[in-house]
């Protein structure tokens, strides 16, 4: 699709256009072309175009692909800039201790490109179900989110008997695995693992969790970097494992490679496809090695 241009107007109605595409994309623009002509990505794919509208490099929207004439125009969706207050951008991230960094960047654009973002909703409640309690405050907060996504609603009693074990086996052994000492909260680590939950942008006013998640960001909290992000996402009853790997190096944090898996199993022309559009919607953040790993969906999301 070159040659795109980019109208901001009213949303159309059926009647406007015949036949219009009314698929919902998000494009981040990659630089300047001069004359109003922008290079931009959107759906995997690099394409040119011309706006009416001055751009900003790096800025990402909502659009909605439709043809008119016989010709593809993208049409900027305006929300009050609710995708950036949602999803919580840069400021969420910051709050939770997350690096605001390039690579950060790189993980809210991956997240709208998939179309997700975090679940403020189930973060709120679950820090407000921290409160009522006096002590372990962070480990109350993530066992609360893990059963948010399993669709139980936590109460204070279940949360409690919850942590009484999760402490309980810390003290025992240091080596029994289980999800919460998965979660890594343990103070003389310098590795922290935090959990969100994510939803989708297309189903803001459904409860249902056909099309939710979990993200597990691991932090060094001594040098303040990402080492890896875990992302298990349910879409449409296809089920989706990522998981990308960050080389601290020279002072700097560099994504490494991205691991992928979905479920039920997809043959290997649709991985190739799969991995070439995870890959062009990387490309702009950083050279990432993307490849299939079926043994994604036994390790812990």
């Amino acid at each position: 699709m070159r040659n795109t241009g980019i109208e901001n107007k009213k949303p159309y109605s059926a009647q406007d256009y015949q036949n219009p595409n009314t698929k919902v994309v998000f494009v981040r623009v990659l630089k300047s072309l001069g004359k109003n002509r922008y290079e931009v990505s959107f759906l995997g794919e690099r394409t040119e175009l011309y706006s009416k509208k001055t751009l900003e490099v790096g800025a990402t929207f909502k659009a909605r692909g439709f043809a008119k004439n016989g010709k593809p125009f993208l049409e900027i969706i305006e929300e009050k800039n609710a995708i950036a207050e949602a999803f919580g951008d840069k400021d969420i991230l910051s709050k939770l201790g997350i690096p605001t960094d390039r690579l950060s960047d790189l993980m809210l654009s991956f997240f709208k490109s998939l179309g997700i973002k975090i679940n403020t909703k189930d973060l709120q409640k679950a820090r407000a179900l921290a409160e009522l309690f006096e002590q372990n405050k962070e480990e109350i907060a993530e066992i609360a989110l893990f059963l948010l996504d399993k669709g139980i609603e936590p109460s204070k009693e279940l949360l409690a008997s919850l942590l009484s074990q999760f402490l309980l086996e810390i003290k025992d052994t240091e080596e029994k695995e289980s999800f919460f000492k998965a979660t890594n909260h343990i103070k003389t680590s310098a590795d922290h693992w935090l959990i969100l939950p994510l939803k989708s942008f297309q189903d803001e006013n459904k409860e249902s969790r056909e099309n939710t998640g979990l993200i597990k960001i691991l932090i060094n909290t001594d040098l303040h970097v990402t080492k890896k992000l875990s992302l298990f996402y349910l879409k449409n009853g296809q089920k989706v494992f990522i998981v990308l790997n960050y080389n601290y190096e020279n002072g700097e944090n560099k994504a490494k490679t991205l691991d992928f898996c979905l479920e039920p199993p997809i043959d290997s022309l649709k991985e190739k496809i799969f991995s070439s559009k995870i890959g062009a919607l990387l490309a702009p953040y950083a050279s990432v090695h993307v490849r299939y790993n079926k043994n994604l969906p036994g390790e812990r999301f």
